[in-house]
């Protein structure tokens, strides 16, 4: 059984945990109470669904694994297999916790021998089974995720959505790269609309996070890191008024 583990209050300031999505924040917590002392667990997606959120037969284990993989783009969590098991290790598990007489961890250290990068066959997967991570199981109609067609000169249409971004967010000496573009071209890939997107990017225009020293985490790369993340700048934009964007706008020429 996992022991008693330290939060610390200025994560909530931190840059990387800050900009993952809060579900996704939820989820770490989860992962740090659950790991055994050196920071590690036996971690499939539908492990952890079970492990973390034992009580929501509703959350879909595509969605879980979709948290995964985007605390693991943020370097919050280490996937990795042995022996064909999936495996989940915390990077930052020393630095910030203090384990009195450490137990033997009873799981294979990330970086051994017989350890190797977890392949996640779900990105393999995503143009064939593009409703896959919806949060929701049999979400129906009413999900934000589009249908599987996907339009043509995608690149246009990401150039296109980046000017957007660059008018409705105010960043007018922001240039169209490389990263940028294949964000955007991935989301559409999977099925979002172009509208859907420029939803995302209105959320982000109203309600970005903004941290102590005025930085404004509203680039078109986080907007469409990656499904859940569109889906919670959608909501923001949904949820908030055009007063946080003025607001928002203030604090950048002020900083």
């Amino acid at each position: 059984m996992a022991r008693i583990r330290s939060l610390k209050p200025e994560m909530w300031q931190s840059e990387t945990f800050g900009t993952v999505s809060i579900e996704a924040q939820a989820m770490f917590i989860g992962l740090i109470t659950q790991a055994d002392d050196h920071g590690r667990l036996q971690g499939s997606a539908a492990r952890m669904r079970a492990l973390i959120w034992p009580y929501k037969t509703d959350l879909d284990t595509a969605w879980v694994d979709g948290l995964l993989d985007e605390l693991q783009s943020a370097e919050l969590v280490l996937r990795y297999e042995h022996d064909e098991k999936q495996y989940l290790a915390l990077p930052g598990w020393a630095d910030h916790q203090k384990v009195d007489r450490p137990s033997e961890s009873r799981f294979p250290a990330p970086h051994g021998p017989d350890s190797r990068a977890f392949t996640n066959p779900r990105e393999s997967s995503r143009a064939l089974a593009p409703d896959q991570g919806s949060r929701i199981k049999d979400q129906g109609s009413g999900s934000k995720r589009a249908s599987p067609s996907v339009e043509p000169g995608l690149d246009a249409v990401a150039r296109e959505l980046f000017s957007y971004w660059q008018k409705r967010c105010g960043h007018p000496n922001a240039k169209p790269t490389k990263d940028r573009l294949r964000k955007v071209v991935a989301r559409l890939r999977e099925g979002y609309t172009a509208e859907q997107i420029r939803c995302g990017i209105d959320g982000a225009a109203r309600a970005a996070y903004v941290g102590d020293n005025g930085k404004v985490y509203d680039d078109l790369e986080l907007i469409c890191r990656n499904g859940s993340k569109l889906e919670s700048f959608i909501d923001r934009g949904e949820s908030a008024s055009d007063d946080g964007f003025v607001e928002r706008m203030n604090a950048r020429a002020a900083a």
